[in-house]
């Protein structure tokens, strides 16, 4: 028996539910990283929750937080998706 993408997906997602483990954001792991541009540190510091695809930044010298798509700061700090 086929089942559905629909089907599939809501199959895998009540399963980790079970299992007593959160659903995690692809972007999760870019949490707690840091880069410097050009003036003070830039910290990730959260997933925003108006936009699953942005994540929160937040200036570590004013504290000022503004939110950046999550596909730009993987270029910005350098790296591929982490496992």
């Amino acid at each position: 028996m086929i089942q559905s993408n629909a089907t599939l997906q809501l199959e895998l997602i009540a399963g980790a539910r079970k299992q007593g483990g959160k659903v995690q954001s692809p972007y999760a792991g870019l949490l707690g990283r840091t880069f410097f541009d050009g003036s003070t540190d830039v910290r990730v510091v959260g997933l925003c929750p108006s936009n699953p695809s942005h994540v929160m930044l937040e200036r570590r010298a004013d504290g000022k937080r503004w939110t950046a798509p999550s596909s730009l700061m993987r270029l910005i700090l350098g790296r591929g998706r982490r496992s």
